[in-house]
């Protein structure tokens, strides 16, 4: 989460980072679309993800957990468990990696 919503974030070295641990054998990789720093990015860490494991060649090998089911109002997020609103937040998160699988088991 920190790698992209972070005020000091540096883009390279949470792709450095999230490299090296494919490269130590870490296989699944936790993120949500609310991991953003204002509503108008939500997606960015998914983005950041997908991308960073895409550059070093373990996007077939990863397993994805991303959350939703939460809308922002207010500045604050609520719990927004509606079958439409999980349905658009997997739809909007398969579309921010880029069609990387979201792992279901």
């Amino acid at each position: 989460m920190r790698l992209s919503t972070d005020e000091s974030r540096d883009e390279e070295l949470a792709l450095d980072t999230i490299a090296a641990a494919a490269a130590a054998g870490v296989t699944v990789f936790d993120t949500a679309r609310a991991y953003a720093r204002r509503r108008l990015s939500l997606g960015t860490n998914e983005t950041l993800v997908a991308r960073a494991l895409r550059r070093c060649g373990a996007d077939h090998g990863a397993r994805i957990v991303t959350k939703g089911g939460m809308a922002r109002a207010a500045g604050g997020w609520i719990p927004d468990g509606r079958a439409k609103t999980i349905r658009a937040d997997c739809e909007a998160s398969l579309a921010a990696l880029g069609g990387m699988a979201i792992d279901t088991t």
